[in-house]
């Protein structure tokens, strides 16, 4: 967090993609020194006009900390009205992702937790699939473009659930044009960020920056930390070991147990019929976990997948310079509540109306429950 708000600081005071602006005072006299961490534009919007009108970063930053879970949690509850036009049930579904559990292991990482524009990318997306309107493939490119400028992770990461998407939500009858003006879509918010990625790329090579396998497997989650979390954890904490850093991606349980319930009860039949929504975000958020699991994912010791589908990954550019592969659980994270919400949505109807509104109840605060936790507040120094 220390080197984050020193990082917003350095936004707000000096013009971005700007020869100043890359030489920050650190490693004197070495140039470039941003590029070896975040540069978190994404996030100078936010904090920019707070530091400018009270000089104080360290407030900036906590507001920015606050304001990641209401956009991530705003974001998710326009996926989820697009996806299944209820309002109730799209309010679960920004609860599940704004109030994650993951989100809560992850708070000295202020890039990750700022993962509120994939969700609006997503929603674009599939309105624009139904409507075909133009101005939601803009908005699908500036929220594309926000996300990459906030984190170097997802920067690299969305676009794996983006090629999974287009893979299975293209339409049948126009998919050559469809798939030409998401392309183009894509292509043109990889412009505006490729300055960025250039500049990054030139100052690694220059340096000889490179992660090895097994630093990348280092961060990467194991099997069996899907049934593992932090000590934090109001409902679940005292009943889970802590796995180690960056490896907390236990789910929480009510997202599952919608998604079961759908299944066993929601006329399972239905759900396997082509472009599913509800099929694909629950294959993805296994694609997602898997990926989480690195270049050799293992039970303890045991290596359990060979040539798993993270490794293809690091064939690509880029790739070969993220070391945590674990922070594909907000990908992850993000899949499961719409695929909950799908779920719930499909169980609704089966209610009468003071059913449905005890089981969205039910489902509004168990996504609470399991994402509090207690968090150690120490005085500011005098």
């Amino acid at each position: 967090p220390l080197l984050n708000t020193w990082i917003l600081w350095w936004n707000s005071a000096h013009l971005p993609l700007t020869a100043p602006w890359g030489t920050a005072p650190a490693f004197h006299p070495i140039p470039d020194v941003l590029a070896f961490s975040e540069h978190l534009l994404g996030l100078a919007p936010f904090t920019t006009p707070v530091i400018w009108l009270t000089g104080n970063a360290q407030l900036a930053y906590n507001f920015a900390f606050l304001l990641t879970f209401l956009l991530s949690a705003c974001g998710a509850y326009f996926l989820g009205l697009t996806l299944t036009k209820r309002h109730d049930v799209a309010f679960v579904v920004g609860l599940l992702y704004g109030f994650a559990p993951y989100r809560m292991a992850q708070f000295a990482h202020i890039q990750t937790m700022a993962s509120f524009w994939m969700p609006v990318a997503l929603a674009a997306l599939h309105l624009y699939v139904d409507e075909r309107r133009a101005r939601w493939l803009a908005v699908f490119g500036a929220a594309t473009v926000l996300q990459g400028l906030t984190s170097g992770h997802y920067l690299l990461f969305f676009p794996v659930l983006l090629g999974l998407w287009i893979a299975w939500f293209l339409p049948r009858g126009r998919r050559l044009a469809t798939l030409g003006a998401i392309v183009g879509a894509c292509a043109a918010s990889a412009l505006l960020l490729l300055p960025v990625l250039l500049h990054y790329r030139a100052v690694h090579d220059r340096y000889g920056f490179t992660r090895s396998m097994a630093e990348v497997a280092l961060y990467s989650a194991k099997v069996t930390v899907l049934a593992r979390g932090m000590a934090d954890l109001w409902l679940w904490g005292p009943w889970l070991q802590h796995p180690g850093p960056e490896a907390d991606i236990f789910p929480g349980l009510m997202p599952i147990l919608l998604v079961v319930a759908a299944m066993l009860w929601g006329r399972p039949a239905g759900l396997i019929r082509s472009q599913s929504p509800l099929v694909f975000y629950v294959a993805a958020t296994v694609a997602m976990w898997i990926l989480c699991f690195g270049p050799s994912p293992s039970i303890g010791d045991v290596e359990v997948l060979y040539w798993a589908p993270y490794r293809w990954l690091t064939w690509l550019p880029g790739y070969d310079s993220l070391r945590v592969p674990a922070r594909f659980a907000m990908l992850a994270t993000l899949c499961l509540a719409a695929a909950a919400g799908l779920a719930l949505a499909r169980l609704l109807p089966k209610l009468r109306r003071r059913g449905q509104l005890a089981l969205v109840t039910i489902a509004a605060v168990g996504a609470l429950a399991e994402g509090w936790r207690s968090v150690p507040v120490k005085p500011a120094p005098e």
